[in-house]
Protein backbone atom coordinates (compact mmCIF):
# COMPACT_ATOMS: atom_id res chain seq x y z
CA UNK A 1 0.00 0.00 0.00
CA UNK A 2 2.63 2.69 0.73
CA UNK A 3 4.65 1.90 -2.90
CA UNK A 4 0.72 3.11 -4.50
CA UNK A 5 0.54 6.21 -1.90
CA UNK A 6 4.54 7.04 -1.75
CA UNK A 7 5.39 5.71 -5.10
CA UNK A 8 8.92 4.15 -3.70
CA UNK A 9 9.38 1.93 -1.31
CA UNK A 10 12.79 2.09 0.46
CA UNK A 11 12.90 -1.75 1.10
CA UNK A 12 13.42 -2.34 -2.77
CA UNK A 13 16.56 -0.84 -2.80
CA UNK A 14 18.26 -2.92 -0.35
CA UNK A 15 19.93 -5.49 -2.99
CA UNK A 16 20.79 -2.46 -5.35
CA UNK A 17 24.25 -2.37 -6.81
CA UNK A 18 26.67 0.72 -6.53
CA UNK A 19 25.02 2.10 -9.68
CA UNK A 20 22.16 1.26 -11.86
CA UNK A 21 23.15 1.30 -14.87
CA UNK A 22 18.95 2.04 -16.26
CA UNK A 23 19.00 5.24 -13.64
CA UNK A 24 22.40 6.47 -15.32
CA UNK A 25 20.94 5.95 -18.99
CA UNK A 26 17.36 7.70 -17.58
CA UNK A 27 19.53 10.68 -16.21
CA UNK A 28 21.52 10.97 -19.85
CA UNK A 29 18.10 11.23 -21.48
CA UNK A 30 16.33 13.72 -18.70
CA UNK A 31 17.33 16.26 -20.62
CA UNK A 32 19.77 19.64 -19.67
CA UNK A 33 20.49 20.37 -15.92
CA UNK A 34 20.33 23.81 -15.16
CA UNK A 35 23.55 25.52 -13.44
CA UNK A 36 22.40 26.36 -10.23
CA UNK A 37 26.01 27.16 -9.17
CA UNK A 38 25.23 31.28 -9.67
CA UNK A 39 22.10 30.45 -7.36
CA UNK A 40 23.65 28.73 -4.70
CA UNK A 41 26.55 30.89 -4.43
CA UNK A 42 23.68 34.33 -4.04
CA UNK A 43 22.39 32.86 -1.36
CA UNK A 44 20.46 29.64 -2.43
CA UNK A 45 16.54 31.03 -1.70
CA UNK A 46 13.84 28.99 -3.21
CA UNK A 47 11.91 31.55 -4.10
CA UNK A 48 14.54 32.29 -6.48
CA UNK A 49 15.78 29.47 -8.53
CA UNK A 50 15.25 30.15 -11.91
CA UNK A 51 12.14 29.54 -13.94
CA UNK A 52 11.58 25.49 -15.14
CA UNK A 53 15.12 24.28 -13.63
CA UNK A 54 16.11 21.26 -13.44
CA UNK A 55 18.61 19.17 -11.51
CA UNK A 56 19.97 15.98 -12.31
CA UNK A 57 22.95 14.72 -10.14
CA UNK A 58 25.80 13.29 -10.59
CA UNK A 59 26.79 11.27 -7.58
CA UNK A 60 30.50 11.45 -8.64
CA UNK A 61 30.45 15.45 -9.41
CA UNK A 62 32.31 17.83 -7.00
CA UNK A 63 31.44 20.87 -6.15
CA UNK A 64 32.65 23.27 -8.81
CA UNK A 65 29.89 20.86 -11.56
CA UNK A 66 26.39 21.91 -11.76
CA UNK A 67 24.76 19.05 -10.57
CA UNK A 68 27.22 17.75 -7.68
CA UNK A 69 26.21 16.36 -4.64
CA UNK A 70 27.00 19.79 -2.74
CA UNK A 71 24.25 22.04 -5.01
CA UNK A 72 21.65 18.87 -4.39
CA UNK A 73 22.40 19.30 -0.71
CA UNK A 74 21.59 22.79 -0.66
CA UNK A 75 18.76 23.09 -2.74
CA UNK A 76 17.10 20.35 -1.05
CA UNK A 77 17.47 22.81 2.66
CA UNK A 78 16.19 25.39 0.70
CA UNK A 79 13.02 23.89 -0.82
CA UNK A 80 12.82 21.79 2.92
CA UNK A 81 12.56 25.13 4.46
CA UNK A 82 10.18 27.29 2.54
CA UNK A 83 8.29 24.30 1.88
CA UNK A 84 8.36 24.08 -1.91
CA UNK A 85 7.19 21.05 -3.90
CA UNK A 86 9.54 19.69 -6.85
CA UNK A 87 8.40 17.29 -9.39
CA UNK A 88 10.92 13.87 -8.28
CA UNK A 89 11.23 11.67 -11.18
CA UNK A 90 12.72 8.32 -9.45
CA UNK A 91 13.80 4.59 -10.61
CA UNK A 92 10.83 2.29 -8.42
CA UNK A 93 10.93 -1.08 -8.18
CA UNK A 94 13.21 -3.97 -7.69
CA UNK A 95 16.76 -3.03 -8.88
CA UNK A 96 16.18 -5.47 -11.80
CA UNK A 97 12.47 -4.11 -12.92
CA UNK A 98 13.11 -0.57 -12.27
CA UNK A 99 10.47 1.75 -13.24
CA UNK A 100 10.63 5.38 -14.09
CA UNK A 101 8.15 7.21 -11.58
CA UNK A 102 7.18 11.13 -11.73
CA UNK A 103 6.27 12.09 -8.60
CA UNK A 104 5.19 15.44 -6.74
CA UNK A 105 6.59 15.74 -2.95
CA UNK A 106 8.03 17.97 -0.25
CA UNK A 107 11.79 17.40 0.01
CA UNK A 108 13.64 17.04 3.43
CA UNK A 109 17.14 17.57 3.46
CA UNK A 110 19.63 15.77 1.16
CA UNK A 111 21.67 13.68 3.61
CA UNK A 112 24.96 14.27 2.36
CA UNK A 113 26.46 11.42 4.15
CA UNK A 114 24.29 8.91 3.45
CA UNK A 115 23.52 10.07 -0.06
CA UNK A 116 19.79 10.07 0.35
CA UNK A 117 16.78 12.18 -0.08
CA UNK A 118 13.74 12.20 2.28
CA UNK A 119 10.39 13.14 0.97
CA UNK A 120 7.07 13.19 1.97
CA UNK A 121 4.01 13.19 -0.62
CA UNK A 122 2.88 16.12 -1.56
CA UNK A 123 -1.20 15.32 -1.90
CA UNK A 124 -0.47 12.83 0.92
CA UNK A 125 -0.46 15.18 4.04
CA UNK A 126 -0.31 11.44 6.23
CA UNK A 127 1.57 9.42 4.56
CA UNK A 128 4.94 8.47 6.38
CA UNK A 129 8.30 10.16 4.99
CA UNK A 130 10.33 8.47 2.33
CA UNK A 131 14.10 8.04 1.95
CA UNK A 132 15.24 7.64 -1.40
CA UNK A 133 18.77 6.85 -2.17
CA UNK A 134 20.78 9.31 -4.44
CA UNK A 135 21.71 6.30 -6.40
CA UNK A 136 17.47 5.90 -7.70
CA UNK A 137 17.13 9.64 -8.62
CA UNK A 138 16.97 10.70 -11.66
CA UNK A 139 15.98 14.31 -11.26
CA UNK A 140 14.56 16.64 -9.92
CA UNK A 141 12.81 20.14 -11.07
CA UNK A 142 10.33 22.87 -11.34
CA UNK A 143 7.10 21.72 -9.84
CA UNK A 144 5.39 24.92 -10.85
Amino acid sequence: MLRRAAGFLTADTTTDPAVLDQVTLWRAQAGPTIDLRAWASGGGWAFDLPYRWRLTPSPTAGLDSASGTEILTQLCEALHKQHHPVALRLAAGEPDQLTPVDLIVYPGPFDHSRRELTYQAHDLPGCPQVTVPLRRIISLSDAR
